[in-house]
């Protein structure tokens, strides 16, 4: 049977949701519905948020990452306006090449349904 999401990259996700500066989090994207249904491998996190966050909390996220990665140059942080402090279109791609992985951190994305938890992940529904 295709395993859609490897096991180490299931356990960094898992990881990223108990930090609380990713509280408001949730997985979307492939690798959500790789983790459903298998349907196809996915290697990277695409986290979305309903909240705004103010470039100070994007900046304690990018941080967090740097720090628990140990990373230098591959955050890439785009619409970071320090003169509009909560820029809803401010967002932060992220490069782990020691995971061979990127993470996507996008906020102001509202959701119909509350995200459903499956082994401890906070998932946004597909229906």
């Amino acid at each position: 049977m295709l395993n859609g999401v490897s096991e180490d990259l299931k356990n960094t996700i898992k990881e990223i949701m108990e930090s609380p500066l990713l509280a408001s989090f949730n997985l979307g994207g492939g690798t959500n519905l790789a983790l459903k249904y298998n349907h196809r491998l996915s290697v990277d996190i695409d986290l979305f948020s309903a909240k705004i966050h103010s470039i100070n909390e994007l900046d304690e996220i990018a941080n967090y990452f740097i720090d628990k990665y140990n990373l230098k140059e591959t955050i890439d942080k785009y619409n970071f306006n320090k003169q509009d402090p909560y820029s809803e279109k401010a967002w932060i791609k992220i490069g782990i090449p020691a995971l061979n992985t990127k993470i996507d951190i996008i906020q102001n994305l509202q959701l119909l349904k509350k995200p459903e938890i499956i082994d401890g992940i906070r998932l946004i529904h597909d229906d």
